[in-house]
């Protein structure tokens, strides 16, 4: 039987950077307005991904990918700026979709929580 092997913390970060750079450049662009809300699950060594309504999709890729080094994240649509401010239209697209996955039930943060970030990020 074949151990698994823990990357490393650089290892980490590198797999995280490439799956990170993958979603934003390729497959972001793939996906649908059906899959908002979703969760992506994208192995940072072979970009090798799944989607699903649960996490469960980390473990169908590590079923066809053992040694997966795994980056998980929620598809949602966010627009900014090339300067990275949000425009009213941009701001208010984003929070209706807020509105429209809060009142289906899509686990997402509180109110609260979600200005908070926004306070911080999108300055």
């Amino acid at each position: 039987m074949r151990t698994r092997q823990n990357p490393t913390d650089e290892e980490r970060k590198v797999a995280s950077a490439r799956a990170k750079a993958f979603y934003c450049d390729v497959l972001q662009h793939q996906l649908t307005d059906a899959d908002k809300g979703r969760y992506v699950a994208i192995d940072g060594n072979t970009l090798e991904w799944e989607i699903d309504d649960t996490d469960a999709c980390c473990d169908r890729l590590r079923e066809r990918v053992p040694d997966a080094t795994i980056y998980l994240l929620r598809h949602i649509y966010i627009a900014v700026e090339y300067f990275g401010c949000l425009s009213p239209e941009a701001k208010e697209a984003i929070e209706e979709e807020e509105r429209r996955m809060r009142e289906a039930g899509i686990g997402f943060p509180p109110p609260e929580v979600l200005a908070e970030n926004r306070d911080r990020f999108w300055r």
